[in-house]
């Protein structure tokens, strides 16, 4: 573990230079935040631009957290780059750079399609970071930064993973996309474990999970012999 802290500090302090502290917060710890920055329960989304899974959950579940009567106003979601190419570290960059992340993230996953299958996939992304409101000089300066690639090549050696998206919620890893009941059910024994005034690091996300996992298991089969008995 100790080779594995020397070595993201090796990597990202060299690349730290003074022009760090004028730039936005989200740049230098290169992730951004949406929802409400000083919500009792935090949870973190690991995705890539590139993954098609990520881009469901960016679309189809993060708006439903952030529009839920039990979770509005009441989480923060982290998101921080997860790349697996070159592309998804540029992508990222760019959108770090950007005045608003989680717009340009959302208009990039809609976009998916045609960036990805554009010639030259990078000059794709580009022009919709233009058209999203970016200038070109701040779009090449982002992939100037060196300590963004250095900070999201150095999660991958933290989190060993070949898929995306991972959650981490309190002290667990979800890995891939939960459908959204059972992943708001998880969220919501995490805020209410949070509201009671307990700390984030001692919540076991994974096991409440596999416990309501267990516990829709257990309702189905109750419901197929009452269906049964019909």
């Amino acid at each position: 573990m100790r080779h594995v802290v020397f070595l993201i500090i090796f990597l990202i302090l060299p690349s730290i230079g003074w022009s760090a502290a004028r730039l936005p917060q989200r740049v230098v710890d290169s992730e951004y935040v949406i929802g409400n920055p000083k919500a009792e329960a935090t949870i973190y989304e690991y995705g890539a631009l590139t993954c098609h899974v990520c881009l469901d959950f960016y679309l189809n579940v993060l708006p439903k957290l952030l529009q839920d009567k039990d979770f509005a106003g009441k989480i923060r979601i982290v998101i921080r780059p997860f790349p697996f190419s070159k592309l998804d570290v540029d992508g990222a960059r760019i959108v770090l750079y950007s005045k608003d992340p989680h717009g340009l993230t959302k208009k990039l996953y809609e976009t998916h399609e045609e960036w990805l299958k554009a010639p030259d996939q990078l000059e794709a992304i580009k022009k919709v970071a233009e058209k999203f409101g970016m200038s070109r000089d701040d779009i090449e300066a982002s992939l100037q930064d060196k300590h963004l690639e250095n900070a999201m090549l150095a999660r991958r050696l933290i989190f060993k993973s070949d898929a995306a998206p991972i959650f981490k919620v309190g002290s667990s890893i979800l890995p891939g996309l939960p459908h959204f009941e059972p992943f708001a059910l998880v969220l919501k024994a995490f805020l209410d474990y949070r509201l009671q005034g307990h700390p984030e690091k001692e919540f076991d996300a994974l096991k409440e999970f596999e416990r309501l996992a267990k516990e829709r298991e257990k309702k189905e089969r109750e419901q197929e012999k009452t269906n049964d008995k019909k």
